[in-house]
């Protein structure tokens, strides 16, 4: 089958929306949510009260002391995960509290 100019895949249709509707860094930070317990562990994550983004420093309120001190020292692997998966500098700080 021929693909005339203005044709796309379904995936660069998709790539297109999410990008001119700036989808695409939030459709990421949602999957880091779901995915919470594979980026953090089972038991962080079962600990965890909140997640949220907000102006590139990726928040994490967590009930625990002792797993907060934890989380503290992997903050920069936590970030560098989560720019790994998109793949640019989206995330430039952690904060636990």
């Amino acid at each position: 089958m021929r693909k005339f100019s203005n044709e796309f895949s379904l995936a660069q249709a998709i790539e297109s929306f999410l990008q001119e509707n700036n989808l695409k860094d939030k459709l990421l930070l949602h999957r880091i949510k779901s995915d919470w317990a594979e980026v953090v562990g089972p038991i962080i994550a079962a600990q965890t009260e909140k997640v949220w983004f907000h102006k590139g420093i990726l928040y994490i309120q967590i009930k625990n002391p002792i797993l907060k001190t934890e989380l503290f020292y992997l903050r920069e692997q936590i970030k560098d995960y989560i720019n790994a998966q998109a793949a640019k500098d989206l995330c430039q700080e952690v904060r636990v509290f």
